[in-house]
């Protein structure tokens, strides 16, 4: 079968587009809104980070997520993705641990991802 070079050269033409590459999201800013999406989800509670039927206070959505995040990605450097989600959302809550603010001070799911979604958005860790 004969194909025309020029022909051929045309169906293989790549067409640039005129735009930047979206910038990466930093995986703490993952962390937090895949957690308020898991309370969202499942339900939010106190005094444990998970109970019996299965919802999650702050640190528990974290931690879940956490994992979650590691499985798919066996090079992600937990500590420092922890560490600076910790970080954006103390700067939100005046320096508190979120689980000592999540069993203390948050009086409800929609308070808790609004929390975490918040700090995700506006930042404070690394």
């Amino acid at each position: 079968m004969f194909v025309d070079t020029k022909e051929q050269e045309a169906m293989t033409t790549t067409v640039p587009i005129d735009r930047a590459p979206a910038e990466p999201v930093e995986a703490w800013r993952t962390l937090l809104r895949g957690a308020a999406d898991m309370i969202d989800k499942v339900g939010w509670v106190r005094g444990t980070q998970e109970d019996a039927y299965g919802h999650l206070c702050i640190e528990g959505a974290l931690g879940k997520m956490m994992l979650k995040m590691r499985a798919e990605d066996e090079r992600l450097d937990v500590h420092q993705v922890f560490s600076d989600a910790h970080a954006a959302i103390s700067s939100r809550i005046d320096g508190q641990s979120p689980s000592g603010w999540n069993d203390t001070v948050c009086q409800s799911a929609d308070e808790a991802m609004a929390l975490l979604r918040d700090a995700a958005a506006i930042g404070g860790g690394q």
